[in-house]
């Protein structure tokens, strides 16, 4: 079979298995969605975690994503055995990253 990994605009991955020359139903729907979600403080919700980009590694078994904040991204490498037609992966998400901008002084 084929397999092609797809991530949407809101973040999420979906993975689809097609045989060539075989029978399949119209549309093609994905056999896996991958979401990702920070764990939330108590009292908050999760937020989701956009993925940006995904791959498949040579073992065919296991994805790279690539997620994150796109000023400081995290790749993970997952392998998903799974049946379960959506997977939640929950990772703590700790941003330590802050922007400045400078101003130069110039005296006259």
């Amino acid at each position: 079979p084929v397999k092609l990994a797809v991530v949407s605009r809101d973040g999420q991955l979906h993975l689809f298995e097609h045989i060539l020359n075989g029978t399949h139903k119209k549309p093609l729907a994905p056999s896996c969605t991958v979401q990702i979600a920070t764990s939330g403080s108590e009292g908050s919700t999760p937020a989701p975690v956009p993925i940006h980009c995904a791959g498949f590694c040579p073992d065919k078994q296991s994805l790279i994503l690539y997620y994150g904040s796109t000023l400081q991204p995290l790749i993970e490498r997952v392998v998903l055995k799974t049946d379960e037609p959506h997977v939640c992966l929950i990772r703590d998400i700790k941003t330590t990253l802050t922007l400045r901008q400078e101003m130069t002084v110039t005296k006259v």
